[in-house]
C-alpha cells in the first residue's frame, strides 16, 4: 500500500492497494470542485483516503454520483472507494462530495473521479 499526501487548504491523501490501482494527484480547498483519475484492475477495488490539514474538519463525506459499471461506497476514514463489475473493462466515473470547514472558509467540494478499468 502506498500513501501520497498532497498539500492545500484541504489536504488529500491517496491510498492505492498494492499495484491493483493508482490514483492521480489532486488537491482543493473547501467549496471548490476538483477531479482526479483512477486506474484499477477489473474486479478489484481502490480507495482514496481523504485527509484534511491540521486546521480543517470534515462535516460530511458521501458518494454523490454512482458509476455505471461498478459500485462506489464510503469506506472507513472518509475514504471513497470503487470496485468495477466483475467482467467490465473500460471507462467509468463516480463522484464524492466532501463538506467541511477551516479557519477561513467552509463549504462542499465535489471530487469527480474518472476511472479506467483494465
Amino acid at each position: 500500500m502506498r500513501t501520497y499526501i498532497l498539500g492545500a487548504t484541504l489536504a488529500l491523501a491517496v491510498t492505492s492497494q498494492a499495484d491493483a490501482c493508482s490514483v492521480g494527484p489532486f488537491n482543493t480547498v473547501w467549496g471548490q470542485n476538483t477531479e482526479t483519475t483512477m486506474s484499477v484492475e477489473r474486479g478489484k477495488g481502490c480507495a482514496i483516503l481523504v485527509r484534511t490539514n491540521a486546521t480543517s474538519v470534515f462535516d460530511r463525506v458521501y458518494i454523490s454520483k454512482q458509476p455505471r459499471n461498478g459500485k462506489a461506497e464510503m469506506r472507513p476514514s472518509n475514504s471513497p472507494g470503487y470496485r468495477s463489475n466483475p467482467n467490465f473493462t473500460g471507462q467509468d466515473e463516480f463522484a464524492a462530495t466532501l463538506c467541511g470547514r477551516d479557519r477561513d472558509r467552509s463549504g462542499c467540494s465535489v471530487l469527480r473521479v474518472r476511472v479506467t478499468v483494465n
